[in-house]
């Protein structure tokens, strides 16, 4: 196929006069010859449309490859078309277009002048000898190589080559990790990324680095017009990446933007942003959305750093809660520890002895003999004692060469003896003592820093919100309100063995009974998936008998599993109860008491996750909880149902030990807590009984009432974060003051000792619910 050159001769020249270095074009504007994309669109618009073009739909799989005809082809591969092998465009001048396709794979080509992608992802791996066009909400993966220019209006990853020059439109996207020949251009509103090399790079959109992506390698120019916005960012080990341009960076005021600095602590760093051979000009605005860091650019001749200082916001400015509000005022920063000013060191002195002075001779022409070294008796302690000032050390001896003066880091070590000088007469050397270690310069240690406080004071305002609630340890307040909530199936199982009435025919002086417990509620429903949720399942076994005509008494027995779920928050309360009932029936009258003590083990999860600090958090502690309660009753007893007006109170206490969770820097210590209120219920039973086959018998019951709550409904805790700050108090949500009680149950004699019996009880309130399933199977004796 003949091949019709791109480029005029004029452009020749100017190609030739780049290579020879002759002409100096590192702040030219793109050549005349560099089509833009919307021309590159046009060409090939008007090629699809000419006559001589003939249309070619590649939509079946090869088993190779493929030549097309000697005319002008427009070839396009979509459905299941597939070519292992190369794809030849023959004769004319031929396009390819990409489209959709189930085998999104381009690999050798030959003959074509230009590539289109118009839908899909694609992928390119052999060599492209044209030029080639990324159409809108289209991807081009290129890991081979692109021998034209490439026009950019969906996005461009670049892992191969691309020998020549890229536009990236407006909206438009390009990743390079590969290598470009040739000037990136980078309009407004699109974006550039990548650790990729590139000859010229110009941006007028967005500059995107950071240690993931990584920071582009420029070998002529970097060119940041006065639109284009440098994102810059570091990660949680505060690791960050250097744009290194061998020539010019042109900075023309361009935005620098600090994407975060999640995990490190501040004014521990200085971040290059821009080393280059020459900078020309500034970066202008610094944009930083840091709630609590101030950034600071710091330019040289060659380089451009950031480093970051505590401004004055305060931490407690971004919470949004009160007991948000609370963690942040009690958080303690740690400050940078400067170490002090290295203090002078005295150096030891060598004492001589007053006795003998050594006597210093020339060295001899023929080899020194061996020194006859006679061994001396140790100098009597006396001298190190005293206080008499040490002797100067001899100045002559201490310029000898190879002559080692003995200080107190060389005591215990041979003396060095120069090899070529006649042996001196002994001597003794008295070692000075060693001065006081309080004189020595000590480093003072630095503190680890707490990474959640870090990490926090990297965050933007709406990241440090949503850090701060997190940390707060917020749902720990609730607790008493959930397991309070989690007991009410103990209470409504104790009343409601106490209301059985035996039928007419049977005299027992006792019953035994169980019943089955499926509980569940939240506190705090309006907060939707942040509202703490309780469920319980467990069995409850009672019994009862008649200590007299008008008194019942009973004990009961139970163990559940509570099971609480909040946002990121999980727990666990395994739970056993004892308890005890009574009951007095005189007449029309009711009676019913009854008191319960239970002993919880708890666990709690907290997951914290927020600007690249994440940690899981464990939590074990024991609560024990009490509550006692009163119920009179007065049975109507209006033809065949059983209608009872009553009046219930009743008293509840929760005390939680204290512990300390296990697992990261965001780790919390949890005071004791007690919490306990009293309540009443006004209400109505309503029961019918009806005769079935068989002397069963089948009991509808209904009651309705009304609860309300007297002293504080509000849970509270004091906690502190451990190891970096001091304790404070966190509040939950309150308990609603009034609720409506119902209940609805049926109950089933099957025989004249036996029953069975399944009900539901709810409590609702505006910001609270609660409601047990309950099963029961009784017999007396």
């Amino acid at each position: 196929m003949s091949i019709q050159p791109l480029h005029p001769p004029q452009h020749l020249a100017l190609a030739i006069a780049l290579v020879l270095g002759c002409v100096d074009v590192s702040r030219a504007q793109p050549p005349a010859d560099i089509l833009t994309t919307a021309e590159q669109q046009e060409h090939l618009r008007a090629f699809a449309e000419a006559a001589d073009t003939k249309r070619h739909n590649a939509n079946i799989a090869r088993r190779g490859g493929e030549k097309w005809t000697r005319k002008n082809d427009l070839v396009i591969i979509s459905g299941k078309g597939r070519f292992p092998g190369i794809i030849d465009g023959g004769g004319g001048k031929n396009v390819l277009q990409l489209d959709a396709a189930k085998h999104p794979i381009l690999a050798e080509t030959r003959n074509f002048m230009a590539l289109q992608v118009t839908q899909g992802e694609w992928q390119h791996t052999g060599s492209f000898t044209g030029w080639g066009v990324i159409e809108p909400d289209t991807t081009l993966l290129n890991t081979g190589q692109i021998e034209g220019q490439v026009g950019v209006l969906g996005k461009l990853d670049n892992q191969g080559m691309v020998a020549n020059h890229v536009t990236v439109e407006p909206g438009a996207s390009m990743t390079n990790s590969g290598v470009v020949n040739g000037q990136v251009y980078v309009r407004e509103k699109a974006r550039f990324s990548g650790n990729g090399t590139v000859d010229f790079l110009s941006i007028a959109g967005q500059l995107e680095v950071g240690p993931e992506t990584g920071a582009p390698a420029v070998t002529k120019e970097l060119s940041l017009a006065e639109t284009a916005e440098l994102i810059y960012g570091v990660n949680a080990e505060g690791g960050s990446s250097t744009i290194n341009v061998e020539g010019t960076a042109l900075l023309n005021n361009a935005t620098l933007t600090v994407a975060g600095v999640p995990g490190e602590y501040i004014e521990t760093r200085e971040h290059t942003v821009i080393r280059a051979g020459k900078i020309e000009g500034a970066l202008g605005t610094v944009s930083s959305k840091l709630a609590f860091m101030t950034a600071t650019l710091t330019p040289t001749d060659t380089q451009v750093n950031l480093t970051y200082a505590r401004n004055a916001v305060p931490i407690e400015e971004a919470a949004n809660s009160e007991n948000g509000r609370e963690f942040a005022t009690h958080i303690e920063e740690r400050q940078p520890v400067k170490p002090p000013a290295p203090a002078p060191m005295d150096v030891p002195t060598v004492t001589q002895a007053a006795v003998t002075k050594p006597r210093i001779e020339a060295p001899a022409v023929k080899p020194a003999e061996p020194p006859d070294i006679t061994p001396t008796a140790p100098a009597p302690a006396t001298p190190l004692q005293t206080t008499k000032p040490a002797e100067k050390p001899n100045i002559a001896l201490s310029a000898l060469p190879n002559t080692h003066v003995n200080t107190v880091a060389d005591a215990g070590k041979s003396k060095a003896v120069d090899p070529t000088s006649k042996p001196a007469e002994p001597r003794k050397i008295i070692h000075a003592a060693p001065k006081p270690t309080g004189q020595l310069q000590t480093t003072q240690p630095v503190a680890k820093p707490n990474a959640a406080i870090n990490a926090l004071l990297g965050s933007d305002m709406m990241t440090a919100a949503s850090a701060i609630d997190q940390l707060s340890g917020y749902n720990t307040a609730d607790l008493g309100n959930a397991t309070l909530s989690s007991m009410a199936p103990i209470s409504s199982a104790m009343l409601s063995a106490m209301g059985q009435k035996n039928p007419g025919s049977v005299h027992a002086d006792g019953q035994v009974w169980v019943q089955t417990i499926g509980n569940s509620g939240s506190i705090g429903k309006q907060l939707g998936s942040y509202a703490l949720k309780h469920s319980t399942s467990g069995v409850m076994l009672g019994t009862d008998w008649a200590i007299s005509p008008d008194w019942r008494l009973g004990v009961i027995g139970s163990k559940t599993q509570t099971r609480l779920d909040s946002q990121q928050f999980d727990g666990r309360l395994d739970s056993w109860h004892l308890g005890a009932y009574a009951l007095r029936q005189d007449g029309p009258w009711a009676l019913r008491l009854g008191a319960v003590y239970a002993n919880h083990d708890g666990s709690t999860k907290r997951h914290v996750v927020f600007n690249g600090f994440r940690d899981r958090l464990k939590g074990r502690y024991d609560a024990h909880t009490q509550q006692v309660f009163g119920q009179l009753g007065y049975n109507l007893n209006i033809g065949h149902f059983d209608v009872e007006p009553y009046i219930d109170l009743g008293y509840q206490r929760y005390r939680r030990d204290r512990y300390s969770e296990k697992g990261g820097d965001a780790a919390l210590q949890f005071n004791g807590q007690t919490q306990d209120y009293f309540h009443s219920n006004l209400g109505l039973h309503l029961a019918r009984s009806f005769s079935l086959d068989q002397g069963m018998r089948l009991t509808p019951r209904l009651s309705l009432g009304w609860k309300h709550l007297y002293g504080e409904t509000r849970g509270a805790s004091r906690q502190g974060l451990a190891g970096a700050g001091k304790s404070y108090t966190v509040e939950g949500d309150e308990l609603d003051r009034d609720s409506l009680l119902f209940e609805t149950g049926l109950d089933l004699a099957v025989s004249p000792r036996h029953t069975l019996g399944v009900s539901y009880k709810g409590e609702t309130g505006q910001d609270n619910r609660n409601g047990a399933l309950t099963g029961q199977w009784r017999m007396m004796f």
